[in-house]
């Protein structure tokens, strides 16, 4: 997923500035979606 969402692609591909911003929005759901089932999981979580 983060693949495909990951904002620095977007841009390479050239789309416009909305979907930039769409893509961080996206990206920053699916990071915090993944480190919610770590935690449920009670796998150990790296600290940004």
């Amino acid at each position: 997923l983060m693949a495909d969402n990951h904002p620095d692609r977007v841009v390479q591909m050239g789309a416009p500035r909305e979907f930039e911003d769409a893509a961080h929005a996206k990206a920053a759901s699916i990071t915090a979606a993944y480190a919610q089932i770590r935690t449920e999981r009670g796998l150990l979580i790296r600290p940004d």
